[in-house]
């Protein structure tokens, strides 16, 4: 069964309207550059203690996790959100590539990528105050929750 994961699009969603318009997500961690190579946790852990020595132990654990879940856990046909602050609704679409790299995305800022098919948008003022909650995590990237991914699919419907 596909999974439903959230992709900030940057602070305050600045990203959105361009991840909307190139078809894609992306995810930054300059510093590490390119980790499509990388297989295991460890290996983007030693990679983010390498890029980032300045941070705490737990910062780099973080850090390695979620870069680790979108290069090698987020799945061809996994669903995909993204919140657009500006117009206030989530973009709700299927991941259609394998994670990739281009140091030029987003002027390098945003290097680390994959395809998206956005099929629909959701407004944020018409979910229930749980879902907004459990959709404001300040992770850049996390598991959406089968509750609030029901009340997105029943919106999507016309429910």
């Amino acid at each position: 069964m596909a999974s439903t994961w959230l992709v900030r699009a940057d602070s305050g969603g600045r990203l959105a309207p361009e991840f909307k318009s190139k078809s894609l997500v992306a995810i930054g961690w300059i510093e590490a550059g390119n980790t499509l190579d990388l297989v295991s946790r460890e290996a983007f852990f030693q990679r983010m203690k390498e890029a980032y020595p300045e941070d705490s132990k737990p910062k780099q654990h973080n850090a390695a996790g979620q870069v680790f879940r979108f290069v090698r856990e987020l799945q061809i046909g996994d669903q995909i959100v993204t919140y657009d602050n500006a117009r206030r609704n989530y973009l709700v679409g299927r991941i259609t590539s394998t994670a990739q790299y281009d140091a030029g995305l987003f002027n390098g800022e945003f290097s680390t990528f994959r395809q998206v098919e956005w099929k629909h948008e959701v407004s944020r003022d018409a979910l229930t105050l749980k879902a907004k909650n459990s959709l404001g995590s300040t992770l850049t990237l996390f598991k959406v929750p089968a509750e609030s991914i029901a009340e997105i699919e029943a919106l999507i419907g016309g429910g």
